[in-house]
């Protein structure tokens, strides 16, 4: 593993490249939705090794760009040092989305919103609170956003108010399968955010080059299928909250199904919606609904290791829907690469493919609690 550590100035757009290490241990994760974070560990006889502090950046196999966020330092017989960070992403959870000081007309107060296609709103979101800010302090200095190519739903919209930044995008991104990335250019100290888009790459379509996951074709290993119904929802009452309109304030009832759920399989949820200008407020209503009911879905995802005869990034990449067959666990399933783990220890490095969605943590689901209950 080769990494390099960046010294990124909080004034200019100016990056100083301070040194370079080969003998890290650890793994880092390339995430589609989310930042992904890395953990690794370095002999403090190590060059530059006491210069892996907090804030700097470091360059993974020249491809990898994190921000480091904690280290650990160990005086025992391994003397080490351990820095931990996430993905460049990290950096939108430094913002949140702050409501215009001037409303534009036909747009809601007191809240941030945009309307178009989601990749263009995703990256407006990011110009707002990053890349061109009102306020000259919140601008991250040497990021851009790359072009807009229109990809994903094209009538999307959000309607936020002091959300997190990189959440917010997770959001938004999700309801059309669209994650985000932040790469690195070290010559010109420039740092580009861009959308990833879906890429279908399943058996049964030949648009793509279809890519075929199966124990018995010896490119995949060590499988572990998660299914959990703890967050899971499929009867939801939805309210408007952002009108002061009383005819506005009424709450509409949705299921998942067409049908009602009755009984121990119902599961219910209420649901405060912000719910853009539209000429059917009613329409609206279902359709922003919907949106937030995505993410109340029943998790389910699949781990396994891949053979290193598929290569990263070339053979398989962060978006693939592709086809995963494991008849040992009964899996015959289209599931999308979310995240890939590379894990590089003294002597082998190995690939950690995660599939549909992570597990959520303790954590994640107080916030989703908390969120419902808002």
């Amino acid at each position: 593993m080769e990494v390099r550590l960046f010294e990124l100035s909080n004034n200019e757009a100016k990056i100083r490249r301070i040194g370079l290490t080969n003998m890290a241990t650890g793994h880092y994760t390339d995430s589609k939705y989310t930042p992904g974070k890395f953990e690794l560990s370095i002999p403090i006889a190590a060059p530059f090794a006491l210069d892996f502090v907090p804030d700097r950046l470091v360059l993974i196999d020249r491809w990898y760009w994190g921000v480091i966020t904690g280290r650990s330092l160990e005086n025992s017989m391994s003397n080490t040092v351990t820095i931990a960070g996430a993905q460049l992403t990290e950096w939108l959870h430094r913002r949140v989305m702050i409501p215009p000081g001037k409303t534009p007309e036909g747009a809601p107060r007191g809240y941030d919103s945009c309307s178009g296609t989601t990749e263009y709103i995703m990256k407006q979101a990011v110009i707002k609170h990053a890349v061109k800010p009102e306020n000259e302090a919140r601008k991250i200095l040497g990021l851009k956003v790359a072009d807009d190519l229109g990809r994903g739903t094209p009538d999307d919209a959000y309607l936020y108010r002091y959300a997190y930044l990189d959440e917010a995008l997770s959001e938004i991104g999700k309801r059309a399968n669209m994650g985000m990335k932040i790469t690195g250019d070290e010559v010109r100290c420039v740092f580009t955010f861009d959308v990833v888009p879906r890429v279908d790459r399943t058996a049964g379509q030949t648009t793509n080059r279809p890519l075929l996951l199966q124990i018995s074709r010896h490119n995949m290993d060590a499988l572990e299928y998660t299914t959990d119904e703890t967050t899971g929802r499929n009867t939801f009452f939805c309210t408007r909250n952002d009108s002061a309109e009383i005819w506005d304030k009424f709450t509409q009832t949705y299921f998942f199904a067409g049908e009602e759920p009755t009984g121990y399989a119902r599961r219910e949820c209420s649901l405060n919606v912000s719910v853009p200008e539209a000429d059917n407020p009613y329409e609206a209503m279902e359709t922003a609904s919907r949106k937030e009911m995505e993410s109340y879905k029943p998790t389910e995802s699949l781990t396994c290791s891949v053979s290193r005869r598929l290569v990263y990034r070339k053979d398989y990449r962060l978006g693939d829907f592709c086809t995963v067959v494991a008849p040992e666990i009964n899996i015959l399933s289209n599931m999308e690469i979310v995240s890939v783990d590379t894990v590089v220890g003294q002597t082998d490095t190995n690939f950690v493919v995660t599939f549909g969605e992570s597990r959520p943590t303790r954590f994640d689901m107080i916030k989703k609690e908390l969120k419902q209950n808002a």
